[in-house]
């Protein structure tokens, strides 16, 4: 491959370059670059694997499980309630005569405006 570009492989990692200015080292072996390819292989899916955890923190994420116990991350874009629980609100604003949900909405739009 060597695309630079995750999944890495040794072709992805560079020469040796460095040294004290008067012996430079000695190239990579190719079971070095395997390794380095393989180190930046795991550094980048442990990344992704926190990703989520950083998003649910932030309020971006919600998860649940299925029917069959896996895991399902549901993506709520910045700060906006699921579409379910937007329904909800809905529904109880037109039996109430309320305005929660215009309201709710106003405050999200309020702090994470659309970009000009």
């Amino acid at each position: 491959m060597g695309n630079g570009q995750y999944p890495f492989d040794w072709e992805d990692v560079g020469e040796r370059a460095g040294g004290d200015g008067k012996t430079p080292l000695p190239p990579l072996t190719q079971v070095e670059k395997e390794n380095i390819a393989a180190k930046w292989n795991k550094n980048h899916k442990d990344a992704k694997a926190k990703e989520w955890l950083t998003h649910r923190i932030e309020g971006k994420t919600t998860s649940h499980r299925d029917a069959q116990n896996r895991r399902i991350i549901d993506s709520v874009e910045k700060g906006y309630p699921s579409i379910t629980d937007q329904l909800d609100i809905q529904y109880w604003d037109q039996v109430n005569g309320t305005d929660n949900w215009k309201t709710l909405i106003d405050d999200v739009k309020a702090r994470f405006p659309k970009p000009e």
